[in-house]
């Protein structure tokens, strides 16, 4: 299905109503309501950083940007029933109130294909240009008399928003100890320099990402004398960054970009986590912690620069694989990522003059090869050939098996007698875990899911940090409880390649079958029913409270209590500290009750 759709500015904080401002678009009907939100603010080269609502049909539909922690809307056009004539309303960024009237003047059964603009009338800026020049009474970002070491909550830097709040400390995962986080966030200390916040600034002013794509990848020499892959982000105003790869993270590019993106939840959640990069981020001042805000506003201070709009803040992320973007792990970090801002200003300046050099960044596929390569030259650069791109990882290189088996309880196993199936699937769970050293960013833990498929029970996961260097801790535990339970299964059925192989020793030493496939029906049920509530905070949150009631209860309990528990009470509890999703408090009060 097609749908050829006729969109029309109707409000906005800086919009004139006399003004017509249309736009008409094709676009598929598997296409979602997030993806015609891109192209829809795309065609008026608008940033796709803020909430917006649809309302269609008496109903409405809420997202938020990609990237934030708001669920995004993925309902897709074709479910929504419209036909040709209906009208509805987008409403965008709750703040300036940009509103857009629909209409559906087309409806084709037939295959779509990319998403387009068909017809164009009109113009309208999201954030007008403020000229400091045009104020006469213009002083500076802060005013003459401001003293970047002197503490100044009432000045506010984005006034015309009215919505500075003097407490304000930057964005943070200030999650209570509770959740396993420390109750104060971390003060980041490796914070952009001065150089490479004016080679953010000097790029913010090229708006290169409304002119490359993301796919038109090229590399630069980097000070170390190492070589960065550099893919500029924010085409859709989605996520405005200069994202720069060493060789050993460019196979999370080619995952994300060309990687399948079939699968369920916890499929895309750990997509999402594979990333190995580290970003320069043009970023709304929400998204930044405190002591990121005051970086940016020392330095604006100091060379007369008014932050202003969205996206007006620069920051740096570094990515790593299983956890959250935190702060670069060194100052060389940071130098490199200067070198790859400044390749991208250069490239930029390139493309203005339509030099044949600038025209040279095509977009890559998985079949590209090289990438043009641009090398210091004086105090620029130069593009200085091409350089071959990096090989992808071989899959099996994450897919490690345990080294030591619990022999014991192997061989209590194997005086067993086989009967009926195991199913296993190795997963990783989408709510943070705080690392050991408080500096470390938070992470995102593994744990083997599985179950006997005719007694319809759930093993205890063991859930951990780091699975590549805990897998015989995971199948150890599994194979203790297998073998409390006197269950010695005939078939172990997998869900793919990486578990297959974790779970190989196991099978090999009880003598038990091996098989892989997608389907695992019972053991996804499963899952989905224990994650059922993940959609809704409120309901897992009362849940939660409502568990960590009753536990407290039970430590509060007389001494004598605790042998009155029954069997099957103490093992539930046991498998929950071995979880270690209890608070660390009350998990020792109630080991010391179950010793009792």
């Amino acid at each position: 299905m097609v749908l050829t759709i006729s969109v029309r500015v109707t409000g906005g904080m800086y919009f004139d109503r006399r003004k017509k401002v249309e736009r008409t678009l094709e676009i598929s009907g598997t296409e979602t309501l997030e993806r015609l939100t891109a192209v829809i603010l795309s065609s008026l080269e608008f940033d796709f950083d803020h909430l917006y609502e649809y309302t269609i049909h008496g109903t409405v539909y809420e997202g938020a940007p990609y990237g934030s922690a708001e669920e995004r809307c993925r309902v897709k056009l074709n479910s929504l029933g419209l036909k040709k004539g209906d009208m509805f309303e987008l409403h965008y960024d709750f703040g300036d109130d940009w509103l857009f009237l629909l209409s559906v003047l087309d409806v084709k059964r037939e295959k779509g294909g990319p998403a387009r603009i068909i017809a164009a009338r009109g113009e309208v800026e999201q954030y007008p240009d403020w000229d400091e020049d045009e104020d006469p009474d213009f002083d500076g970002p802060f005013g003459e008399d401001w003293d970047p070491d002197e503490e100044d909550e009432d000045w506010d830097p984005d006034e015309e928003d009215g919505d500075w709040d003097p407490d304000f400390e930057g964005a943070g995962w200030d999650i209570d100890e509770e959740d396993g986080f420390a109750a104060e966030p971390v003060r980041w200390t490796v914070l952009a320099t001065d150089t490479l916040l004016d080679a953010a600034f000097r790029y913010k002013k090229t708006k290169l990402w409304k002119r490359l794509r993301e796919s038109q990848v090229f590399a630069v020499r980097l000070s170390d004398g190492e070589i960065g892959y550099v893919s500029i982000l924010g085409e859709q105003g989605e996520h405005c960054a200069v994202c720069m790869y060493r060789k050993d993270g460019f196979t999370s590019y080619r995952e994300l970009a060309f990687g399948s993106m079939e699968g369920d939840y916890f499929d895309l959640v750990e997509l999402q986590n594979k990333q190995n990069c580290i970003q320069l981020i043009l970023d709304s001042r929400e998204y930044l912690r405190k002591e990121e805000i005051e970086t940016v506003q020392r330095y604006c201070a100091k060379n007369d620069i008014r932050l202003r709009g969205a996206n007006a803040y620069p920051h740096v992320w570094r990515f790593r694989p299983g956890r959250i973007p935190w702060q670069p792990s060194s100052d060389g970090e940071l130098e490199c990522l200067k070198d790859a801002v400044e390749a991208a200003v250069f490239l930029a300046g390139q493309l203005d003059s339509r030099k044949k050099a600038g025209q040279s960044i095509r977009e890559i596929d998985p079949w590209t090869k090289e990438v043009p390569l641009l090398e210091r030259a004086g105090g620029s650069y130069q593009f200085s050939g091409t350089v071959p791109l990096p090989e992808p990882e071989p899959e099996n290189k994450h897919w490690p098996a345990p080294e030591v088996l619990n022999e014991v309880a192997l061989a209590r196993l194997k005086k067993l007698k086989k009967k009926g199936e195991l199913e296993c699937r190795l997963i990783q769970l989408p709510e943070l875990v705080q690392a050991d050293d408080p500096e470390d960013a938070p992470y995102f833990p593994m744990m083997l899911f599985s179950g006997n498929v005719k007694e319809e029970f759930l093993y205890t996961p063991k859930i951990v940090k780091d699975y590549e260097k805990n897998t015989g801790e995971i199948v150890n535990f599994l194979i203790d409880q297998l073998a409390e339970r006197k269950f010695r299964p005939k078939v172990i059925r997998v869900r793919d390649k990486r578990t297959r192989a974790l779970i190989t020793p196991l099978a090999k030493g009880i003598g038990a079958e091996i098989e892989e496939t997608e389907d695992l029906p019972w053991l996804e049920e499963a899952l989905a029913q224990m994650y059922s509530g993940m959609a809704d905070d409120e309901f897992s949150s009362d849940s939660r409270e409502e568990v960590l009631a009753m536990l407290e209860e039970i430590a509060e309990a007389p001494p004598e209590a605790a042998g009155q528990m029954p069997e099957e009470l103490k093992k539930q509890i046991a498998g929950l500290l071995d979880m270690g999703i209890i608070p660390e408090k009350l998990a020792e009060q109630l080991r010391k009750k179950l010793e009792n």
